[in-house]
């Protein structure tokens, strides 16, 4: 079973700015909600936590593992697979709906030319699950990821929408748990 998780709100998340490879801490919010999950799942028992490296979702991994005493804390393992989207140029970009509708969409009103491509994410994600699905078939394991990421992940395992857009993929609040249960 997969338990995905996007990390809790950031500066960038509070201040309207797009954030991919940027490094962002946890706002107050985003660590009482990281806190907040992690008790409300303390006593969910997973055999591996995968993490992005990203300062934001290891602060988010940390404050949910806390619930739990740390004996029975699983092993954590950061991999870059998971990281978030690269923005590019756009990474730290004041953004607004239009602008992330084309970003996860048809990319045709802004150049996304520096921005990482769908494919080379799709691919990473894809290979990532793959990997997890060949190697811990029938565990239990917490992914503390991004929200882009999230998107990938969710069609993954739920197929993507007729429109063949990430933008018609369930957009992950901060903090918000999924739950994939076909590992």
């Amino acid at each position: 079973m997969i338990y995905f998780v996007r990390h809790g709100e950031t500066v960038f998340n509070a201040t309207g700015k797009w954030n991919g490879f940027v490094d962002t801490t946890l706002t107050a919010k985003g660590a009482k909600q990281a806190v907040d999950l992690g008790r409300k799942i303390k006593d969910v028992k997973f055999d591996l936590v995968m993490c992005s490296p990203a300062l934001r979702a290891r602060q988010t991994c940390e404050m949910i593992l806390a619930s739990r005493p740390y004996e029975l804390r699983p092993q954590v393992i950061t991999d870059s697979r998971i990281m978030e989207w690269y923005s590019g140029d756009y990474e730290g970009y004041e953004w607004d709906k239009r602008f992330c509708d084309d970003f996860f969409g048809k990319r045709e009103l802004y150049d996304f030319s520096s921005v990482e491509s769908f494919k080379n994410v799709k691919e990473r994600i894809h290979g990532f699950l793959d990997e997890l699905r060949t190697k811990y078939k029938n565990k239990s394991i917490l992914i503390v990821a991004h929200g882009g990421i999230g998107r990938v992940v969710n069609a993954y395992f739920n197929g993507m929408p007729s429109s063949g857009l990430y933008t018609d993929v369930h957009e992950l609040v901060n903090c918000e748990l999924i739950i994939f249960d076909k590992l």
